[in-house]
């Protein structure tokens, strides 16, 4: 049982700290024993916060270890006792009906017994029950799915939900790291004014020593009152406090966070594993760890102690690994493979170059599709850093306002010249994302792009494209990223075109410039599903064609407007053809579902004219047909289907990405939309975007459904009978089309 700790005294008396009198204005005289009093007390205040902090972190750490055990344990059990000796003896030349006619039908019967007890056995001489034992004992070992609890809670025991419960609490401290931080900060100086102010200390001060210290009083007591200290601090306590509440939450409660947040769980349990596992866990974590850089750059890797102060969110042990690269390459470009978090990672970097070299000021140059998602994912991972949209009528407020408090800067291809003009700080980080886009060296935006990559300390260009086999466009890219490695690339491979006759040296010249992971090597629980909410800035011509269709009471020529309204370059469009492009490169099956014959016709038109269409109009006999196409083609294929028609009782586990072209007025249509790819066969984790335009009755619909990406997942775990029931997460309903009609009229003051 965890014991749970008592906020005592002034923490929990007083969280914001009041005024005090004999500090509140430096033109009078201060008394010595009054500030002291005052610095001691808030000191005590916020030491106790931090104190408990870092002993709650301490203690379910170890509480997560211990739990560990019998959870493993269990698994193993589990597994053995599934395990038939037909299966384990499989290919062995050991006779499994021997085996059974003993007694012994499972890997577990095998080894409740010793090697003797199984050589009595009729026909089962000395070889085969050493044989078997061996096989046996090895399936006995650790396996990656040992190391954490089954996906679906419905099959969970309860050593399951005691890890869950500990990592649960774990998490919520780890979270509050940042906070901790923050008052460690404002905490140093109020130390040393408690401690310059105590009576023996003053006495031995000279006169302009007590002037400073009066004189510097006003500011460390203005700091430790500041807005930021007084909201970590609060933030503090309230989170410790729930952290401490969830060891006494019942089961159910347990299992519906980690239905929520599994993701984030997973990696505050392989984190703590990669550090304090055994030697075999640790190897299963290291998966994904490139090992073809070079020794030097290697050790730089290994040296480099990520500084996550500013990380609210928990890295996977291979996140860590990419950020680490990111920061001691200094140059480099991630090339992993969609899903895995390469955003996430390019922030983490940029935290440690902001929290331990002072790096303050940062860019990112992307499409301008994704300017928003980079602005969403910076609020969402980094504590204390700010994002600035340097786009459209605002970039002059943006950049100012860069300038001066620092943080990143998030513009797109078109319009970073703009930033080459002005008189902007030392860059820290520059991120290109999508960088594939820049690789023609003759090209205006690529030239926009060297500019900015030359005056940066660093430079992370990011693409999901597999660069490997691409020569050519890898020199150009490295070129951009690093032009010493670039040179030496083209000295030894020209442009690239002959790159293929010595691929392995191509390889490992590339080593030390490009990282890139696989699901399959990084994700080895698969996880379900991968839900990504694309928020989309639609242009002034879509907005317009809702409005006219709002205007005349035509709900769903709003919502074709929102998506069609600017036809081939309407912004959801452009997304789709971002999105597309990758999928193409990677040799994705991609299913695209629209509530809209006219959204998927635009769609074929974006993908290409071997996009299969399925809709209420395909004849019955020809359906079956284009299934079949779609499910036995090689390599990338689109299906566009209309979500009535194509969202019920397809089987298409060929396709590993789903788009939905807008978010649906019945949550459970999009459920059965994403079911169609992830049932039984599907041996790939389901991405799902939905492409939601900003401000407006997309966004609305998402609001009054109470249905957002991370419930995805919550969705697809349900049971067999929960899907026949329809059966939705609570706080999920359905949208009525006359509220939202009306809702959008009165945005429009029609």
């Amino acid at each position: 049982m965890l014991r749970k700790y008592s906020l005592r005294g002034r923490i929990a008396d007083k969280v914001i700290p009041e005024e005090a009198d004999p500090v509140a204005d430096a033109a009078q005289p201060i008394d010595r024993a009054e500030l002291h009093r005052w610095a001691r007390a808030e000191l005590r205040q916020g030491r106790r916060a931090v104190r408990l902090h870092r002993r709650l972190e301490r203690r379910y750490r170890k509480a997560v270890l211990k739990a560990r055990g019998p959870q493993q344990q269990e698994r193993v059990d589990h597994r053995l006792g599934e395990m038939s000796v037909e299966e384990l003896a499989r290919g062995s030349g050991v006779s499994a009906a021997a085996l059974r006619k003993g007694g012994v039908a499972t890997a577990a019967d095998v080894l409740r017994r010793t090697v003797n007890d199984l050589d009595d056995i009729r026909n089962i001489g000395p070889p085969s029950a050493r044989k078997i034992m061996e096989l046996a004992t090895d399936y006995e070992q650790i396996r990656p799915d040992d190391l954490r609890p089954p996906a679906n809670p419905d099959a969970w025991t309860g050593a399951d939900y005691a890890l869950v419960r500990r990592l649960a609490m774990l998490t919520a401290v780890t979270g509050l790291a940042p906070h901790a931080a923050v008052l460690r900060e404002v905490l140093a100086p109020v130390g040393w004014l408690s401690r310059t102010t105590s009576w023996l200390a003053w006495q031995l001060s000279t006169s302009s020593r007590k002037a400073r210290i009066r004189s510097q009083a006003p500011e460390i007591r203005q700091a430790w009152l500041s807005s930021q200290a007084v909201d970590s601090l609060q933030k503090l306590l309230a989170g410790l406090d729930r952290a401490q509440q969830i060891g006494t939450e019942p089961d159910p409660a347990i299992a519906g966070g980690w239905r929520a947040s599994s993701s984030s769980l997973l990696s505050t349990l392989e984190q703590l594993l990669s550090r304090k596992g055994t030697p075999r866990e640790q190897d299963f974590l290291r998966r994904g760890l490139a090992t073809r850089f070079s020794s030097d750059l290697l050790k730089r890797i290994q040296a480099t102690t990520l500084n996550t102060t500013r990380l609210i969110l928990q890295l996977r042990p291979y996140q860590e690994f990419g950020a680490k690269f990111a920061v001691a390459a200094n140059r480099g470009l991630l090339g992993d493979d969609m899903g895995l978090g390469k955003t996430v990672q390019a922030l983490a970097a940029i935290a440690h170059a902001t929290q331990a070299d002072g790096e303050r000021h940062h860019v990112v140059v992307c499409p301008a599709s994704l300017i928003d998602t980079w602005l969403q994912e910076i609020r969402r991972t980094l504590a204390g850093i700010e994002g600035q949209r340097f786009h459209g009528a605002t970039r002059d407020e943006a950049f100012h306002g860069w300038q001066g408090a620092g943080g990143i800067l998030v513009t797109s291809f078109q319009q970073a010249e703009y930033l080459l003009a002005r008189n902007h700080p030392l860059i820290g980080f520059v991120v290109v994302d999508e960088a594939h886009a820049v690789k023609n060296p003759e090209a205006r935006r690529t030239k926009v792009v060297r500019s900015l990559t030359d005056r940066a300390s660093r430079v992370l260009l990011m693409s999901g494209t597999p660069m490997e086999n691409r020569a050519a466009e890898f020199i150009a890219l490295a070129d951009l990223a690093d032009p010493d490695q670039g040179a030496r690339l083209r000295r030894q491979f020209g442009d690239g075109s002959n790159a293929h006759r010595d691929a392995a040296a191509f390889r490992n010249l590339i080593g030390d410039l490009y990282l890139r992971r696989n699901q399959d090597e990084v994700l080895t629980e698969l996880p379900d599903i991968i839900p990504v909410d694309v928020p989309i800035e639609v242009g002034e011509n879509e907005y317009l064609a809702c409005k006219r269709a709002l205007a005349g009471g035509n709900l769903s020529g709003a919502r074709i407007g929102l998506t069609t309204g600017n036809n081939e370059r309407s912004a959801k469009m452009v997304r789709l053809r971002e999105i597309i492009s990758e999928c193409r490169e990677n040799q994705k099956k991609v299913l695209v579902f629209s509530q809209f014959r006219r959204v998927l016709d635009l769609c074929r038109v974006i993908i290409g004219e071997e996009t299969l269409l399925y809709h209420g109009d395909v004849p019955l006999s020809k359906r079956t047909e284009v299934i079949r196409q779609f499910q036995d083609a090689d390599g990338f294929a689109a299906l566009a289907l209309q979500i009535d028609a194509g969202g019920v009782g397809l089987n298409l586990q060929a396709a590993s990405v789903v788009i939905l072209m807008e978010p649906q007025l019945k949550p459970s249509t999009e459920k059965q939309a994403i079911d169609r790819a992830h049932r039984m066969g599907q041996t790939l984790p389901v991405v799902v975007y939905r492409l939601i335009a900003e401000n407006s009755i997309d966004e609305r619909v998402v609001q009054l459904s109470g249905f957002k990406a991370d419930l995805f997942e919550q969705l697809v775990r349900h049971s067999t009978l929960a899907e026949a029931a329809e059966e939705l997460p609570a706080g999920v309903h359905d949208v009525h089309e006359g509220e939202l009609l009306a809702w959008g009229r009165e945005q429009y003051g029609l």
